[in-house]
């Protein structure tokens, strides 16, 4: 029997009772299309997120990509993951403080590949094909107008990049976590822009925009709300970040960074970028 050690709170667990197929499969996770969106089973090495089901082990219950039906859930006791975020009457100089602590571990620990050259553009140098500096320099003019909150800017930086979510959406991914954060820290309504932005964002790329929608709800995955914690807290926060540095190829680092840019734009600018 396949043993769950959690259900993040978005998954609709009636799935089981209708088709469903199989999106893609890695080492530590198997995502499945289902008529309630994407629902992932992953190991414990993953963690919890609102669509994911961790689980002992993936490719015992899998055959050849086939999930095995016959399978029986165990779902007593089996705690839920928590995906919300909730904070408030931060202290601006402290999050500042913890913030930079978050960019130098950015510009030091990330994929050479990652977008963290946003950050540091000597980082600029790992990129040496033709192809690789166009597509830096077309992430670095399109990010920079999302920062001066050209949301337009979401239409050339979707889908732009490589990888099964492409370093554009994964940036516009981070921008509207600080959106969020900066909502639940100072309490000053970003919803109109985080949806708007959603909306642009979106492609034909089901993961990237599961992502999105889950972000753009204030819903986190569990790497991620780690770090969003140890900022608020000032604890761990060299552990969460390369935790979260860890998720995908470059896929964490540039979530990351999309977060820094937006957060310390709006932290310097305050509530009139968000009207």
């Amino acid at each position: 029997m396949m043993k769950i050690f959690s259900i993040g709170d978005m998954v609709n667990i009636s799935f089981l009772d209708w088709s469903f197929s199989i999106h893609s499969v890695f080492k530590e996770v198997i995502n499945l299309e289902t008529q309630y969106g994407i629902v992932s089973f992953v190991l414990k090495s993953i963690g919890g997120g609102p669509n994911n089901i961790v689980v002992d082990s993936l490719y015992e219950n899998f055959d050849s990509f086939v999930f095995k039906k016959e399978i029986k859930f165990d779902l007593s006791n089996v705690p839920m993951y928590d995906s919300t975020f909730h904070f408030c009457n931060a202290d601006k100089i402290y999050l500042m403080n913890n913030i930079y602590k978050l960019e130098y571990i950015l510009i030091n620990e990330s994929n050479s590949k990652s977008a963290a050259f946003l950050l540091d553009e000597k980082r600029l140098e790992n990129f040496k094909t033709p192809l690789e500096i166009n597509l830096a320099r077309r992430i670095q003019i399109g990010f920079q107008k999302l920062l001066n909150f050209d949301i337009s800017a979401v239409k050339t930086l979707k889908g732009l990049g490589y990888g099964l979510t492409p370093q554009g959406d994964d940036l516009i991914d981070g921008f509207i976590a600080a959106l969020f954060f900066y909502e639940t820290c100072f309490n000053i309504s970003t919803y109109r822009l985080r949806k708007e932005i959603y909306m642009l964002a979106l492609t034909n790329n089901k993961l990237s925009n599961t992502f999105l929608y889950y972000t753009s709800r204030g819903l986190f995955y569990e790497r991620f709300k780690n770090v969003l914690l140890s900022l608020v807290s000032g604890e761990n926060i060299e552990h969460t970040v390369k935790s979260m540095l860890a998720f995908g190829e470059t896929s964490g680092a540039d979530i990351l960074t999309g977060f820094l840019k937006g957060i310390k734009i709006l932290l310097e600018g305050g509530s009139a970028l968000c009207q």
